[in-house]
């Protein structure tokens, strides 16, 4: 997802949505308002460098 803080990201992040599905992208991606940030806790940090920058899901669907 995009998460957006104002009107102007929000259609920064449309417009280029807009411009990949008309270059014929299947273009997934959620634009949404941001909500409350909670930093995480300092274990979940520096996911890929613990985890050998293995991802958590396996699963690859080539999307935009």
């Amino acid at each position: 997802a995009i998460f957006y803080l104002d009107e102007e990201q929000k259609a920064v992040a449309e417009r280029l949505i807009a411009l990949l599905r008309d270059k014929g992208y299947d273009v997934a991606t959620e634009v949404t308002p941001a909500s409350t940030f909670w930093p995480a806790e300092s274990y979940h940090q520096q996911y890929y460098e613990w985890t050998g920058k293995t991802p958590y899901c396996h699963a690859y669907t080539p999307r935009f």
